[in-house]
């Protein structure tokens, strides 16, 4: 079960907001694309005084990853994937040729690991499986849980990852370098919900988007920047804190300068608070608690001691104030909690993989192009899955 030797792994974090990939061994990733592929639009209507609508673009070939504006200018978005699972195996396809394409690298001389979603369906690492060893002729090839990866590249032996990225938020705890199987979970609020929340919240307060007054791709995506560029999480509830009359200016692409006051701070409530978008399920916070209930009551003490923030949604400010504020009224009198944001934190899940990929310990571990073509995908599958129970990963 080796890889292709001499030839470094290439080590994909496929997110649902973006797409990093890189070599086993290596600090830093080599590409980063968003995951998306769309139409360029034919011009810009720069006309309008609501958020810039722009013209569709039919019949005009997919561009993909960053050799188009994706963000500001993207007139029709293909959806490659949805709270982790894949929704458009065609276009992904594309996607990860175009990864080859952008690292420069050959795909039949490098074995892949690639991340998924806690508690994704088995199919989907069934047909990702497929794709990579059939169509891009990878000589090896593992799917690993990004909630591992994510401990292996915090660096501690003892600690709970919080990961927190565009589709999906999820949680695991590592006990003296062995993952606690029971202990991951997930719950499907994250960054989408966030941007999706601020869709709601400027249009309530007056914003016009569309003549239809729906939102746009190419709208979404400035709403988006807005959230990263002037979103707040508030440390505590807002039904709690009150109104904030603080207002920020952002300045749209067609000059429009947009003030925004308490919705900068709301934006982030769905996170803590799902009920606010109409959902009944836990807040992260309780996530982590229940995480940590999970474990053995003699690991729990160390657990709240190394909380680790990884993924992009977690980079909001005041997201780690917050959750301490609300860890403070869940968790035990006596319990000490330390939360740790690392910089770069968006890239803690492909580190890890790159940590992983070129360990020696994990060597054994691949699954080979022969072994697939001898046993078939229902082989390999049952394999990575006994891989990713046990405590040597």
């Amino acid at each position: 079960m080796s890889q292709n030797e001499g030839k470094p792994a290439i080590v994909i974090d496929n997110g649902m907001g973006t797409c990093i990939a890189g070599l086993a061994g290596e600090t830093t990733p080599a590409c980063t694309l968003p995951t998306a592929m769309g139409y360029l639009p034919a011009k810009e209507n720069t006309n309008e005084r609501y958020l810039p609508v722009l013209p569709e673009a039919k019949d005009k070939p997919l561009s993909v990853g960053n050799t188009i504006k994706f963000r500001t200018y993207l007139n029709e978005r293909v959806i490659l994937m949805e709270r982790g699972v894949i929704q458009d195996w065609d276009r992904i396809e594309e996607m990860w040729n175009h990864l080859y394409d952008c690292m420069g690298l050959k795909s039949n001389q490098h074995s892949v690991l690639i991340t998924e979603k806690p508690l994704s369906p088995r199919s989907n690492r069934e047909k990702t499986s497929e794709i990579f060893f059939e169509k891009f002729g990878a000589p090896a090839f593992h799917v690993v849980v990004d909630t591992v990866l994510a401990l292996q590249g915090s660096g501690m032996r003892s600690a709970l990852v919080l990961d927190c990225g565009e589709g999906v938020s999820s949680v695991g705890a590592m006990y003296e370098g062995c993952l606690i199987p029971k202990s991951v979970n997930r719950l499907d609020v994250a960054g989408t919900d966030v941007t999706t929340y601020l869709c709601h919240l400027l249009g309530q307060n007056g914003y016009k988007f569309t003549r239809t007054g729906s939102i746009s791709i190419s709208e979404r995506e400035i709403v988006n920047t807005i959230k990263e560029k002037l979103g707040r999480i508030a440390e505590e509830p807002i039904a709690e804190s009150g109104n904030r009359n603080e207002e920020e200016v952002y300045v749209l692409p067609d000059g429009t300068q947009l003030r925004i006051g308490n919705e900068r701070y709301e934006c982030g409530e769905p996170l803590f608070n799902p009920s606010v978008i109409g959902l009944d399920v836990a807040g992260i916070h309780k996530l982590v608690i229940d995480s940590i209930n999970r474990c053995d009551v003699d690991t729990r003490r160390d657990l709240y001691k190394d909380i680790i923030l990884v993924g992009g949604t977690t980079q909001m400010k005041g997201f780690e104030e917050r959750l301490k504020h609300e860890l403070r009224l869940l968790a035990p009198d006596n319990a000490k909690i330390n939360i740790t944001a690392p910089n770069n934190r968006q890239y803690t899940v492909w580190l890890g993989g790159a940590l992983l990929a070129s360990s020696a310990t994990f060597q054994e571990m691949w699954i080979s192009k022969k072994e697939y073509q001898e046993h078939g995908t229902m082989f390999a599958v049952s394999v990575m899955i006994l891989h990713s129970r046990s405590n040597n990963m």
